[in-house]
């Protein structure tokens, strides 16, 4: 019991360090960016966000899908952004080419300690765009501070997880659909793979749900083509079809006599049946 009263003690010290290190950076000039100026966003997600784009200053929640945050930071690296994530995320360095993101420009801290807030602050004040992939609840006090922060560095900060996780954040981007193309019943491979994106927050653009190719056209665009990707074969989107084929019984045909003749010497001579024969036991097995 004792110990675990010290242990409570000891995190709630070191949270208050961290928002005291928050509060002091905080404090400090220091020269930003134009906030009017916005980093890019997909062309395809440009319509869904203020000024077309990422503002700085801003925090934008990217919620239920990798693909999602992976196109936020492929579009931003493009027009000339350093980004860091920040925590245990999905993020698959293997994918990220085909987003167009370049791995020597991006930050990756997957261990999150005690001081994570103080890391956090760090990457803020020095980086453009931050992922910040905390897991549990975040306080409301501790999601103020570093979204303060951000503002006032012109950094965009980007919170990923569930819905709700982090709260008073300006613009919330979450994916509630998904549909795969090249799959058919017991056969196919992926092709494609659209989402379903819906838009939220305070300083969200009124607009409808719109689905996205993954990865964006745009940014494939870019990328090229990358190792291993199934090619392009002009079918259809609804190739193969989702129906299950209709199967076609070929009866077997008679064996010859002089075969039948010396069933004793063919061992295969047993399984061979008529027509009649056939169509008799089809008719009973239905």
């Amino acid at each position: 019991m004792l110990d675990e009263v010290r242990d409570r003690a000891c995190r709630r010290a070191a949270t208050a360090d961290s928002l005291a290190v928050l509060d002091r950076g905080s404090a400090v000039p220091y020269r930003t960016a134009d906030p009017a100026h916005a980093l890019a966003a997909p062309v395809e997600l440009r319509h869904l966000l203020p000024q077309g784009g990422l503002r700085r200053g801003t925090s934008v929640a990217a919620v239920g899908s990798t693909s999602l945050l992976l196109s936020l930071l492929g579009a931003a690296q493009q027009a000339g952004a350093w980004c860091a994530v920040l925590g245990p995320s999905r993020l698959n360095a293997v994918a990220a080419p085909e987003f167009a993101i370049d791995l020597a420009k991006l930050a990756f801290v997957p261990n999150l300690g005690p001081k994570w807030m103080d890391v956090a602050a760090a990457l803020i004040d020095g980086l453009d765009l931050v992922v910040l992939a905390v897991p549990g609840l975040v306080s409301a006090d501790v999601a103020g501070r570093l979204i303060a922060r951000a503002r006032r560095r012109g950094c965009v900060l980007v919170p990923v997880g569930p819905p709700g996780l982090w709260p008073g954040v300006d613009v919330v981007l979450e994916v509630t659909g998904h549909r795969w193309h090249g799959l058919g019943v017991g056969r196919g491979r992926i092709r494609g793979h659209d989402v379903r994106v819906e838009v939220a927050g305070r300083r969200a653009r009124p607009s409808s749900a719109v689905w996205v190719p993954m990865p964006p056209p745009s940014l494939v665009e870019v990328a090229g083509p990358q190792p291993g990707a199934v090619p392009n074969l002009g079918l259809p989107v609804d190739w193969p079809a989702t129906g299950r084929p209709q199967l076609t019984v070929v009866p077997v045909p008679a064996a010859p006599a002089a075969v039948r003749a010396g069933a004793a010497e063919d061992p295969w001579a047993a399984h061979l049946i008529t027509e009649e024969e056939f169509a008799a036991r089809r008719s009973r097995s239905a």
